[in-house]
């Protein structure tokens, strides 16, 4: 399969995947309206026969989920589309052969952008989770004489404690993307920074590596001969066995 199928498959997944999450988020949003504004109470029975008739969709937003997980196990990683870290390596790739001088400032305030957004993706993570989780485990929200309302107040707590800081990293991530490409066609522009001959510089340092090992060599044999020429091996032997005996009990 070649790559553009995949990323094609991919795509076509990834869409009814989102569709069937929202489509089951609506059911599952008018099933808990339905039974708050039915009058008849909260009763297993309400629930059980008011979510019967919603279960379709969401067993198949369970399966494509599922299924995400398999699609994702099967197909490698070097088939899907990375744009971020695409424009990262051409970003990188620029900044090595262009000559820069007189752009840096420019550069440097679109890299502080996006440190900006990072790390503000960050806070607003953190803080909505920090308020998601506090309600979702306080007792004192969820009032057994009144569990549809408490289940009503909740939804509108917690679905946005979700949805703004998803809907932020979705934001940032585009954007970063849009300020990599601006950085990129700056770079564009620029003039190639002067070259040098690689091959020579990289035969010059292969040159003092064969040295440097040469050396050491030279030295590591001195060292053995000097020590057999004054009797170290025997003295190193000796040592060796009177170690080894004594660990086992026999010395």
């Amino acid at each position: 399969m070649t790559k553009q199928n995949t990323n094609r498959i991919l795509f076509i997944y990834n869409i009814l995947l989102s569709t069937s999450i929202v489509v089951a988020g609506i059911f599952l949003i008018y099933g808990c309206i339905n039974i708050y504004y039915s009058g008849n109470g909260y009763s297993r029975q309400l629930v059980a026969q008011t979510f019967s008739k919603i279960c379709i969709p969401i067993y198949i937003c369970l399966g494509l989920m599922v299924g995400s997980f398999i699609i994702n196990s099967i197909i490698p990683s070097t088939h899907k589309a990375k744009p971020v870290k695409h424009y990262n390596q051409m970003l990188l790739n620029l900044l090595k052969t262009r000559n820069t001088s007189g752009y840096e400032n420019e550069l440097r305030t679109f890299d502080k952008y996006k440190s900006i957004f990072k790390f503000s993706n960050l806070f607003i993570t953190i803080v909505f989770g920090i308020g998601f989780f506090t309600y979702a485990i306080n007792p004192k929200y969820f009032h057994q004489s009144d569990i549809n309302g408490s289940m009503i107040k909740a939804m509108l707590v917690l679905l946005p404690c979700l949805a703004i800081p998803f809907a932020f990293s979705v934001f940032r991530y585009y954007y970063s993307i849009y300020l990599t490409k601006k950085q990129i066609e700056i770079l564009k522009t620029l003039p190639k920074k002067e070259t040098v001959d690689d091959t020579t510089k990289i035969k010059s340092d292969g040159k003092k590596v064969l040295i440097v090992k040469i050396l050491i060599a030279t030295v590591a044999v001195g060292v053995l001969i000097f020590g057999a020429a004054t009797g170290g091996f025997a003295d190193v032997l000796t040592k060796a066995v009177n170690i080894c005996t004594e660990c086992i009990g026999l010395g």
